[in-house]
């Protein structure tokens, strides 16, 4: 008996010790779980996005992206990452918009002429020569105007970020040197599926050909288009050299594009996340404007080197046709008219 009371003693006091120590043990883990968040609340877990966007990871669009995500996964600490799609992974322009509105992906990169289906106001930044350089479009792009451009984007359940650049477009032709819009006349003209850009493309006399920009190199080489208006590092990224020998310096507008987010994973984000998204994104604005710059130059150099023809004209009797489509577009959307006046203002200034 006497030896039956001390097993069940010892029983007792080892499970006693060892409760405590389960107890010790817990109280330690909690600790360090709430370590170095205020009011012992749980530390918040990493989130990650996708990023999608068309062109190749040498194009201004994708450095633009990078810079964007570095300062994001810098100032978050590694609290927001962003993963990036390059080279159309996620699909072309329409398709990643598209996906961003119905919430099934999260963000993007989509070029201002895709949002004609939905809006008309970002073609205001396509208007024809009314921007023709980089220096002036990076104050556009940094413009109180240009964030109420983003703002209205929000009723078609997107938030938009900032505006970054991709390059400012020139004609680029098949097998033959033009030099005036009568040349031009009825040549068959790859544009985006935009409707400002469908109506440059009028204007000079040219037949627009609204396609995807993951189609443009089979559409020369084929000779379905005879020319397509783009920019000199799409040129080169796209090797379009490789089907088209002409490229006209004719700086007709720039080609923006737009990061936006959905609206319901933005919703879903702290102030705090908030903020620090949009800081990263107005920040990489001049990013975007000085790669623009840097491989425009590379581009044209070894394009030509590929035996492309850069040359210039004077601008003035194709510049003189458009006159209708500022008529046009500029009653569209009062932010539109607001753009071209803030953007004659500033070529005041620079007279002066």
């Amino acid at each position: 008996m006497k030896k039956l009371l001390r097993k069940v003693l010892i029983v007792l006091v080892i499970g006693g010790l060892l409760g405590a120590l389960v107890f010790v043990s817990g109280c330690g883990s909690k600790k360090e779980e709430t370590s170095g968040t205020p009011s012992g609340e749980a530390t918040k877990p990493a989130v990650t996005f996708k990023l999608g966007h068309v062109t190749q990871t040498n194009h201004p669009y994708h450095l633009s992206g990078e810079a964007f995500v570095k300062r994001v996964e810098e100032r978050s600490k590694g609290k927001i990452n962003i993963d990036i799609y390059p080279a159309r992974q996620l699909g072309d322009d329409k398709q990643e918009l598209e996906a961003i509105i119905a919430g099934t992906q999260d963000m993007g990169l989509i070029s201002a002429s895709q949002f004609s289906s939905f809006t008309p106001v970002m073609a205001g930044l396509q208007l024809p020569w009314l921007i023709d350089n980089y220096d002036t479009f990076d104050k556009v792009l940094h413009s109180d105007t240009v964030k109420k451009m983003l703002a209205s984007l929000e009723k078609n359940n997107l938030k938009g970020l900032a505006v970054f650049e991709g390059g400012i477009r020139d004609i680029l032709i098949k097998d033959k040197k033009i030099t005036t819009p009568d040349e031009l006349k009825g040549m068959k003209m790859r544009v985006p599926p935009s409707e400002v850009l469908k109506d440059w493309a009028l204007a000079e006399g040219a037949v627009p050909v609204p396609l995807a920009y993951g189609d443009v190199y089979n559409a020369l080489q084929t000779g379905m288009v005879d020319s397509v208006e783009m920019n000199p590092s799409s040129v080169y990224t796209e090797k379009f050299y490789e089907v088209a020998k002409y490229l006209l310096d004719s700086n007709e507008f720039p080609f923006p594009v737009v990061l936006v987010m959905n609206l319901q994973t933005w919703n879903k984000l702290s102030a705090e996340d908030q903020k620090l998204l949009e800081d990263a994104a107005y920040e990489s604005i001049s990013d975007s404007t000085k790669f623009n710059k840097e491989e425009e130059l590379k581009a044209l150099d070894f394009i030509q080197k590929q035996g492309v023809t850069v040359y210039s004209v004077d601008m003035a009797p194709w510049i003189e046709k458009v006159k209708p489509v500022y008529e046009k577009w500029e009653k569209k959307d009062p932010l539109i008219k607001e753009l071209v006046d803030y953007v004659n203002s500033l070529k005041a200034e620079k007279k002066q």
